[in-house]
């Protein structure tokens, strides 16, 4: 993550980043290191969209197992759900102690149904928990997203997966 972090400044320097700006990194796959993640990354914020694990699980095991097909006639979706399950628990788990050794970590939890009905209101709690600005086309950005098509959910079948419904 240090060398992951080097090459991050970097590209900020290359790119003449402001050195205020705010360099957002998606990776769930952060959770299992967040203690190295946080020492690499000294000042971070966490950004914690909190979402129903049944719901999570199931689009996940979705997305892996069509893109393992690509490559296998032969995956399991029931071991691909359970596989991935296993994984979001240890993530959430490792990331909740993470946060726990480190009480002092700015973190903004967000719940996913809330983005949802209020998507407007979400944003302006994240954009005031980093300390900025919302920008005037903020409620026409978000609107905009919210009824794109590219913005839908992609349909599944949780039970393929071995997985209970989403509550």
């Amino acid at each position: 993550y240090e060398e992951f972090s080097a090459l991050i400044n970097f590209l900020r320097w290359r790119r003449g980043d402001a050195p205020g700006r705010v360099q957002l990194l998606k990776l769930p796959q952060f959770m299992d290191d967040l203690d190295a993640v946080l020492d690499a990354f000294p000042g971070a914020r966490l950004l914690w969209l909190e979402r129903d694990l049944t719901t999570v699980a199931a689009s996940s095991a979705s997305l892996v197992w069509n893109q393992r097909r690509v490559q296998s006639a032969a995956v399991d979706p029931v071991a691909v759900g359970q596989e991935v399950t296993a994984t979001i628990e240890r993530r959430e788990a490792r990331a909740a102690a993470a946060l726990t050794r480190r009480p002092a970590t700015p973190a903004l939890r967000l719940k996913y149904d809330a983005m949802g009905r209020d998507g407007l209101a979400e944003m302006r709690r994240i954009y005031d928990f980093l300390g900025l600005v919302a920008p005037v086309e903020l409620a026409e950005t978000v609107a905009r997203t919210a009824r794109s098509s590219a913005h839908r959910a992609h349909t599944y079948d949780p039970a393929m997966f071995g997985l209970p419904a989403p509550r």
